[in-house]
């Protein structure tokens, strides 16, 4: 862990600190982003257990492993949402606006929190139109921090299943960290709990065969869509500034840099411009950096370029809408339903968090409430000792 990652904790409690506009609490709008509250009821939650329990089968494991790796034997191309935007050797994705689904869901953060994944893919069944079948897209960071990451990975795969075209992924800095040789799970991330959990486990086969498969799936995922209406996705941010006077293409964006800074790079709200600092893939940018490149991409890719969705910074809301971000938008969504072990006091419980958009509407970030006790049925809070 570079030291930017190890005092990020202690910045974001003094930025919380800081009088802002409100984020999280009731009904609201801010920047063209709704955000709404959806309690979770009895029989809503019946069907998240449900959904959870059948995950941890591990007979569910051998299934849906020998589906993927019959359907990926050839490529991992091709079955994913907006596969057919790029080659597979790119890690952009341009989708033109007449491609873009009606009606967009996304998931942010989960680090091996399935209680909360079960949450939001119940929730999208329940709230997606009825007239076409939902398309959802994960922001990355499947892994790390969590106790259920592999589950996670193979629930998303039988997502994919179920909704062939229909899902797609981003890379996160979890997800891309993730290598194996020789047998041998390593991670170029701190945390790396789940890589520790693939070498302990990997006497057992069925574990062997997933990571594998998740290392070489996340090696080829894309870094970085740009939507219609000025809405793009990536995991972390945007190429930083002391990379604009080399992109002059689409092409150029491919550059390892530049896909490093999608997926790595933090979102600064204290300075409006960060030096960029290539000791540290985490290095941060600010509002006058974030405008430099919408600009510039809006230029190269003639189409609108505003509003960034992304995940990567942890929020205990677990939403921002960054207030300092004005000219162009820039959301954090995240997905955990509880405070991860390095995230620095706050409650437990937490408020796992969705986002929508429908054409020609602003996009919304769908709460989803939880009780304490439904939480503490898959992940009690661990004992603080006194």
């Amino acid at each position: 862990m570079d030291l930017e990652e190890l005092f990020k904790p202690i910045l974001d409690e003094l930025q919380a600190a800081t009088p802002r506009t409100p984020q999280g609490a009731g009904s609201m709008e801010s920047h063209t982003v709704k955000v709404q509250t959806f309690p979770l009821d009895e029989a809503a939650s019946d069907l998240v257990l449900q959904g959870v329990a059948k995950s941890l089968q591990p007979g569910a494991w051998t299934e849906i492993l020998v589906w993927s790796e019959v359907a990926f034997r050839k490529s991992f191309h091709g079955h994913w949402a907006f596969d057919d935007f790029r080659k597979p050797s790119e890690r952009i994705v341009l989708v033109p606006s007449s491609e873009v689904p009606a009606e967009m869901w996304f998931i942010g953060d989960l680090h091996g929190d399935l209680l909360a994944l079960e949450m939001a893919f119940q929730h999208i069944e329940r709230n997606a139109s009825a007239a076409i079948p939902p398309c959802i897209i994960l922001l990355g960071d499947l892994v790390d921090d969590g106790p259920h990451g592999f589950e996670v990975f193979l629930r998303v795969l039988r997502e994919l299943a179920e909704r062939p075209c229909r899902l797609g992924i981003l890379a996160g800095n979890h997800d891309e960290a993730l290598t194996q040789r020789d047998g041998v799970f390593t991670s170029q991330v701190d945390p790396s709990d789940f890589a520790e959990w693939l070498n302990r486990h990997s006497g057992m086969p069925l574990v062997r065969r997933g990571g594998r498969l998740f290392a070489e799936l996340f090696a080829q995922a894309p870094r970085a869509i740009f939507l219609d209406e000025g809405l793009f996705l990536s995991h972390g941010g945007v190429p930083h500034t002391d990379l604009h006077g080399t992109i002059h293409s689409r092409a150029d964006l491919e550059q390892p840099e530049c896909l490093q800074d999608f997926s790595w790079a933090r979102a600064s709200s204290r300075l409006p411009e960060k030096q960029p600092d290539r000791s540290s893939r985490g290095h941060q940018f600010g509002h006058q950096d974030f405008d430099a490149f919408c600009a510039l991409a809006q230029e190269l890719l003639q189409r609108p370029v505003k509003h960034l969705l992304r995940g990567h910074d942890h929020t205990e809301a677990r939403f921002d809408l960054h207030a300092g971000f004005q000219a162009n938008q820039l959301t954090t969504l995240n997905t955990m339903g509880h405070r991860l072990d390095r995230e620095f006091g706050g409650p437990y419980s937490r408020t796992p968090c969705v986002a929508v958009k429908r054409r020609e509407q602003p996009l919304e970030i769908h709460r989803l409430e939880l009780e304490e006790r439904f939480l503490a049925s898959i992940y009690p809070e661990p004992n603080v000792p006194e």
